[in-house]
C-alpha cells in the first residue's frame, strides 16, 4: 500500500482513516440529488460505507481505494449487494458515466487534492460532487450547498458542487 501511495504522489497522512456512517452519506447524497437513476463513484472509498449509502437510495455504486487492505476486507461482501470496490487510485479512474462523485479528502495533501480537481475537469457537465473536509476550489465547480454532518471522528463540513464550466 505504501508503494502505491508513493507512486500516486501521496503521503502517508492521506491514509488516515475514519468510517463514514451510512446514514450520513445517504443524507448527503440525497442533498446532492442522488436517486435510482444515479451512478455514484467514491474515489477514496475505504471499506465502502458511502457506497452503501448510495445503494440505499437506489443508485448504482462503485468505489476506488488505494489501500488494498480495505478493499480485501469489503469487496466480496459489497459485490453481493451490487457494489463494486476496486483497489485503484481515485485520481486516475475513468469517471465516464458517473452522475455523482463522492470523495472524503479531509486528510489529502494539497498536491493530491489538486490532482483530483484536474481529474474532475474531465467529467460531464452537470456531474455533482460531494466533498468532505474542504470545497472544490475551481471556478468550473460552483458550490451548491454546505452541510455540517456527523462522521466517526466528529462533525465535518461536506460540500455539494456541480460541474459547470464558466461561460466564455
Amino acid at each position: 500500500t505504501i508503494r502505491r501511495l508513493h507512486q500516486a504522489g501521496q503521503v502517508r497522512r492521506a491514509l488516515t482513516y475514519g468510517e463514514t456512517p451510512v446514514f450520513t452519506t445517504a443524507w448527503l447524497l440525497r442533498q446532492a440529488g442522488v436517486g435510482p437513476q444515479s451512478y455514484v463513484m467514491d474515489l477514496a472509498a475505504g471499506r465502502g460505507r458511502a457506497l452503501i449509502g448510495a445503494r440505499s437510495l437506489g443508485a448504482r455504486a462503485a468505489g476506488f481505494e488505494i489501500a488494498g487492505e480495505h478493499v480485501q476486507a469489503a469487496a466480496e461482501i459489497l459485490s453481493s449487494v451490487g457494489i463494486e470496490l476496486r483497489q485503484e487510485d481515485g485520481a486516475t479512474v475513468d469517471l465516464a458515466g458517473a452522475s455523482h462523485i463522492y470523495v472524503a479528502w479531509s486528510h489529502f495533501a494539497p498536491n493530491t487534492t489538486a490532482r483530483f480537481v484536474v481529474h474532475f475537469e474531465g467529467t460531464a457537465v452537470g456531474t455533482r460532487f460531494v466533498t468532505v473536509g474542504a470545497p472544490i476550489e475551481h471556478e468550473a465547480f460552483p458550490q451548491l450547498s454546505a452541510h455540517n454532518v456527523l462522521f466517526t471522528w466528529g462533525t465535518a463540513t461536506a460540500f455539494v458542487h456541480e460541474h459547470r464550466p464558466p461561460k466564455a
